[in-house]
């Protein structure tokens, strides 16, 4: 009875220490080559992979055991990745049934550059896209974590997982838009692409954003989220790309300012965009405008140059419609007036309205017989259109100085 107490005692101190030994240490093998060969087959076919030996440790509160492979290499047609480990897991009761039914795959890469990264997806389908990718990519790095899961069959399953970020990124666009210093993680999922903490330096401009999301829907992408720049002088070269194009009415010569920007877009498999709508909140800390209106028979003092201080200003875009709201200081005699003003472009008209306050600057309309007074203050309102390649129609135009007021219509 005591010889059998003490192989009871022998052979379950034998099995405690195996399993802490399994579950803290682990042994290596390569009996599960094959299977995770195969599970990589199945994502494709072509595909090769080179395994080092397998680590197998047991984790006992799940009755499962842990697979882990360090350093193995993934080929496709001569192109390959390195990856920087392959886990998985297998139940018990797989492994005692001689089955080994991995049920998941967890693939961490090395750091990967990422004209390499395009170039081996490539080498599955060799689209358009990627190609043009391939082509305006300059630099920059890519690591990922892939979850992938198989159904009983061995089939992948659509809930796959994707996370890792993108660093020090660089590509042209246009031969006149160059993007640095590109910056984000991201996961990506079966229904949409997430970006986080994005910051780009775009033509030395700093750009960064809380969130992106692309969602996938039918044979489109519909990509909302936040574009932000933070206080930022724009030289004459971002001048040119970014404001002129778009304000070619107004000889901007110099201006700092920062900007919150929502938009959304959708965007179909030939990337081409669809249903753009745009939201800024601009802060014009100070901007400078070349005066090319004769004005000074109206304004006297009136300078080569207008100033536009501390100004804040809504824009707002969709449907080939755009809406402009702002107010703020502008100095274009000696001392600083109040402006607010609106525009509302449909088509090629654009509506505008315009309320100028001013105090302690002169004001002279020879054909009203008026002269405003330095001490009080005057009010100055106006609207109408203008369509483009045409002149201003003026709509209505109102003069108030304290109990005397102008309207004209």
């Amino acid at each position: 009875m005591k010889i059998l107490s003490k192989i009871t005692l022998i052979t379950f101190s034998l099995i405690l220490i195996l399993i802490l030994y399994l579950s803290f240490f682990g042994i290596e093998t390569n009996k599960f080559n094959k299977q995770i060969s195969d599970k990589i087959k199945n994502i494709d076919n072509n595909l090769e992979i080179e395994l080092k030996k397998i680590k197998i440790n047991l984790d006992i509160f799940k009755l499962k055991i842990k697979v882990k492979t360090i350093g193995p290499k993934i080929i496709n047609k001569q192109k390959s990745l390195d990856i920087e480990n392959i886990k998985t897991q297998i139940s018990l009761k797989s492994f005692f049934q001689d089955q080994f039914l991995i049920e998941n795959l967890e693939l961490s890469t090395k750091p990967i550059e990422i004209k390499n990264a395009i170039s081996f997806l490539r080498s599955f389908k060799n689209s358009t896209e990627l190609y043009i990718l391939e082509k305006i990519v300059k630099k920059g790095f890519l690591v990922a974590d892939i979850k992938l899961n198989f159904d009983e069959k061995g089939n992948i399953k659509e809930n796959f997982q994707i996370d890792g970020f993108i660093k020090d990124t660089r590509f042209g666009l246009l031969e006149k838009y160059e993007f640095n210093k590109l910056n984000f993680s991201f996961n990506l999922n079966n229904e949409k692409f997430l970006l986080q903490d994005l910051a780009l330096n775009l033509n030395n401009i700093n750009l960064n954003s809380n969130k992106i999301i692309v969602s996938f829907i039918k044979n489109k992408y519909i990509v909302e989220g936040e574009i932000n720049s933070k206080e930022i002088l724009i030289n004459q070269q971002d001048k040119n790309l970014f404001i002129q194009p778009y304000l070619k009415l107004y000889n901007i010569d110099k201006i700092n300012l920062s900007s919150k920007n929502k938009f959304n877009f959708e965007l179909d498999k030939k990337f081409k965009f669809n249903k753009l709508k745009v939201k800024t909140l601009l802060n014009i800390n100070e901007a400078s405008l070349l005066n090319k209106f004769d004005l000074k028979n109206i304004f006297p003092e009136i300078k080569e140059e207008i100033s536009l201080v501390d100004h804040k200003i809504e824009i707002d875009y969709q449907k080939q419609s755009l809406s402009v709201k702002g107010k703020g200081d502008i100095i274009s005699q000696k001392n600083k007036d109040i402006i607010k003003y609106s525009f509302n472009k449909k088509d090629d008209v654009l509506f505008f309205e315009l309320f100028l306050k001013i105090k302690d600057n002169p004001i002279i309309l020879e054909i009203l017989n008026f002269k405003n007074n330095l001490n009080k203050e005057t009010l100055i309102k106006s609207s109408g259109s203008y369509k483009f390649d045409k002149d201003f129609l003026i709509k209505e135009f109102s003069l108030k100085q304290k109990k005397n007021e102008i309207k004209i219509k």
